[in-house]
């Protein structure tokens, strides 16, 4: 699997491997020392990170699976357009 990441997680990743070149650390050691830094980040992260960048249209296509929350949405968007549409003012003509 490949990962795009952005410049300065590039930068961070170069400084370690220089280091890990200049200590002659066995590149089989950086999968783990790699690895390591990933799952040191506490649980909690992950769960912010994807709640962070998941976008609306899922939460949206989720709810309208579900049978009560689809026409519960459906019932407020009906009373939101009904609220919305303009108002027909009677008004008298001569016939």
């Amino acid at each position: 699997m490949k990962v795009a990441i952005n410049q300065k997680a590039e930068k961070f990743i170069q400084k370690m491997q220089s280091e890990f070149a200049e200590r002659k650390i066995p590149k089989e050691n950086w999968i783990e020392i790699f690895s390591e830094i990933i799952l040191s980040q506490p649980q909690t992260f992950w769960k912010e990170q994807i709640e962070k960048h998941t976008p609306e249209k899922y939460f949206l296509e989720k709810a309208l699976k579900d049978p009560k929350l689809s026409k519960e949405i459906t019932e407020f968007l009906r009373l939101k357009n009904l609220s919305d549409a303009p108002k027909n003012h009677a008004r008298e003509i001569e016939v």
